[in-house]
C-alpha cells in the first residue's frame, strides 16, 4: 500500500516528508524503498506542480546508484512526467 494511500488528496508537505525519508532510507541502502518514496512524492510534484518538491526529489536522485534498476525505472517515470 503507497504511504500516501490513506490520504484522498496529498499534499506538498506530504510529498516533502516523502522525500525526507526515502533520503533516510537511501542513506541506510536501501534504495529500492527510497526510489518508491521518491516516485511517490514526485507525482505529487506533477499533480501540485510544485517545483520545490520536484527540485528537492531530483536532488535526492543525485545520490542514488545510476545503474541500479530501481534508479532507472524512477528515471523513467521523471522523464515521462515532463512528456
Amino acid at each position: 500500500m503507497s504511504a500516501l494511500a490513506a490520504r484522498k488528496a496529498p499534499t506538498k508537505q506530504n510529498a516533502l516528508l516523502l522525500i525526507d525519508l526515502a533520503h533516510t532510507h537511501v542513506q541506510r541502502g536501501d534504495q529500492d524503498e527510497g526510489c518508491r518514496l521518491l516516485g511517490e512524492a514526485y507525482a505529487v510534484a506533477a499533480a501540485k506542480r510544485s517545483e520545490k518538491v520536484a527540485r528537492r526529489v531530483l536532488e535526492v536522485r543525485r545520490d542514488l546508484n545510476p545503474r541500479a534498476a530501481a534508479t532507472r525505472q524512477l528515471d523513467q517515470q521523471l522523464l515521462a512526467s515532463w512528456l
